[in-house]
C-alpha cells in the first residue's frame, strides 16, 4: 500500500470504526444532501472502462464496468454483482462517480449461492488492491443482487464496511452459523407489496435474531414505496454515512422505519415487535345475533344452528370500523374449510371500503394447510392458515368497512367456537 493510501485510511478510520447509531437517512425528508454535493465539485469528469476481468480464486473472471472520477485521488467503492445493464443503471452509476465513487458493476457467474458469495468475496478483495481505492467498500443490489449482497457478506470479507439489500430475490435459507458470520452493518430496503417484500423482512428479521447473544446487530430496515429519484437518493445517502462522509442526519434514528400510506408519514420504532401493534382478532359470523361478538365480520345470510356458509365462487365478508384503526403489521386470516373435492381456496384478500364506497386493496394471500388432529373424523374440515399478505402501515378511517372475500371453488366454512374461522389485524392501539 502506498504512502498516500495509508494516509487517506487515517483521515477516516478503518470501516470497522466508522459506525455507530442509525445507518442511513430516508430521502423523503431531505431537502439536500451538501455531503453529496461537496463530494461533487471535484468529480465532474467520469472514466468509465468495460469488460474488466477481475480474477476469482478459481474458475474465469467476473466481467465488470466500472465508473469513476478521473484523477489519482483515492474512492471509496460501490460494489454489486447482478444482471443490470439498462440505461438507468449506468445513469446512476455516472451519478455515484460525479459523487466521488468508484462503482464496480461485475455480471455473476453461473452458481449457487455459496459460489456467488465467494466470488462477491473475491471481487471485494479485488477491489481492495486497486490503486485507485481507499479501502472503504459498500456492496448494494437489488433482487439477486440483493441475496448476492447478503452471501458475499455471509463469507466475511476483511474489507466489506456494509452492504444495501434491495427487495431479495428469494429467502436466505442461512443457518445460525451463517447469520454470524455477518459482522456488518446492513440496510434492508422493503417496498409495499409482492414477495420481495417479505424477503427483505424475513431477512432482516433473521440477521437480527440470529446474532450472538448480547449482540447489537447494525441492522435497519425501510418498508414502504419510495419513487425512484427518492430510492437513489436514499441508496446516495447511506453509502455516504457508511464511509464516514457526513454525520448522521436526525430524521432516521430508529432501526425500523415505515411509511403510513395515507397519512404520508414516516415513523420508526426500535424493532419490528415495537411498533406498538397488537394481534387483534376479528371472528367471522353471519350476522350480528346474540352469539356474535362485537367487532366482527358480519355477512348477510342469517345465522345457521351449525354456523357455516357456503361458497361456490367467492363471498365477502364485512364489519364497519366505529372508529379509526391503526395498522402497522401483517394481517393474517385463519380459515375452517371443508372442501368438495380436493381442491382448496386458492387466495384471500382484505381491503378497507370507503364511506363512500370506494375499494383500497390492503392485500391478497395464499393459504398453507395446518395440521390437524390426525384422529379427526374422515370429511372433518381443515384448518388453513393465510400468512402471506404484506407488511402494512394504514389507517383505516372510522365509518369504512373492512372487508374479507374468499375466493375458491364450493366449499364450506365454519365459523363456530371449537372452529375459530378469524381475521387478525396488527392493530396499534391508541
Amino acid at each position: 500500500m502506498t504512502d498516500t493510501r495509508q494516509g487517506a485510511l487515517a483521515a477516516y478510520g478503518t470501516p470497522r470504526r466508522v459506525f455507530g447509531g442509525a445507518f442511513c437517512v430516508l430521502l423523503a425528508f431531505l431537502s439536500g444532501l451538501p455531503v453529496l454535493r461537496a463530494s461533487a465539485q471535484d468529480a465532474t469528469e467520469i472514466n468509465v472502462a468495460r469488460n474488466v476481468k477481475i480474477s476469482m480464486r478459481s474458475g474465469g473472471p467476473l466481467l465488470a464496468r466500472i465508473f469513476r472520477p478521473v484523477g489519482t485521488t483515492l474512492r471509496p467503492a460501490v460494489f454489486s454483482l447482478e444482471n443490470d445493464s439498462t440505461a438507468a443503471r449506468e445513469d446512476n452509476a455516472r451519478a455515484l462517480a460525479a459523487a466521488g465513487y468508484a462503482v464496480v458493476i461485475a455480471a455473476p457467474r453461473a452458481g449457487d449461492d455459496k459460489h456467488v458469495g465467494r466470488d462477491g468475496a473475491d471481487a471485494i478483495e479485488w477491489i481492495n488492491d486497486q490503486s485507485w481505492s481507499d479501502r472503504r467498500i459498500v456492496m448494494t443490489g437489488t433482487g439477486e443482487g440483493a441475496n448476492a449482497a447478503w452471501n458475499a457478506a455471509r463469507e466475511h470479507p476483511p474489507h466489506l464496511a456494509a452492504i444495501l439489500s434491495n427487495a431479495p430475490a428469494r429467502p436466505l435459507g442461512w443457518t445460525d452459523t451463517d447469520v454470524r458470520r455477518v459482522v456488518i452493518p446492513v440496510l434492508s430496503i422493503a417496498g409495499s407489496a409482492s414477495d420481495a417484500q417479505g424477503f427483505a423482512i424475513d431477512s432482516h428479521t433473521l440477521y437480527v435474531h440470529g446474532q450472538r447473544e448480547g449482540a447489537t446487530p447494525n441492522a435497519f430496515l425501510v418498508i414502504g414505496t419510495l419513487k425512484q429519484p427518492e430510492l437513489d437518493l436514499l441508496e446516495r445517502s447511506c453509502f455516504g454515512w457508511a464511509v464516514g462522509r457526513g454525520p448522521l442526519p436526525p430524521l432516521l434514528r430508529k432501526r425500523v422505519n415505515y411509511l403510513v400510506v395515507n397519512d404520508g408519514i414516516w415513523l420508526g420504532a426500535d424493532s419490528l415487535e415495537a411498533t406498538g401493534a397488537k394481534p387483534t382478532s376479528f371472528p367471522l359470523h353471519t350476522n350480528a345475533g346474540p352469539r356474535a361478538a362485537p367487532g366482527g365480520f358480519l355477512g348477510e345470510a342469517p345465522r345457521d344452528e351449525e354456523p357455516a356458509d357456503t361458497i361456490a365462487h367467492e363471498k365477502a365478508y364485512e364489519t364497519l370500523l366505529g372508529s379509526a384503526v391503526q395498522l402497522a403489521g401483517r394481517p393474517t386470516v385463519t380459515l375452517w374449510l371443508k372442501h368438495e373435492g380436493s381442491k382448496p381456496v386458492r387466495e384471500v384478500s382484505l381491503a378497507e371500503k370507503l364511506a363512500d364506497g370506494t375499494l383500497v386493496p390492503l392485500g391478497v394471500s395464499s393459504g398453507a394447510l395446518h395440521a390437524v388432529d390426525s384422529t379427526a373424523a374422515p370429511g372433518s374440515p381443515d384448518r388453513w392458515d393465510f400468512g402471506s399478505f404484506p407488511w402494512i402501515a394504514r389507517r383505516l378511517a372510522a365509518g369504512s368497512k373492512l372487508e374479507l372475500t374468499i375466493d375458491g371453488p364450493p366449499t364450506i366454512i365454519y365459523h363456530d367456537i371449537e372452529r375459530y374461522s378469524r381475521v387478525i389485524l396488527p392493530v396499534v392501539k391508541p
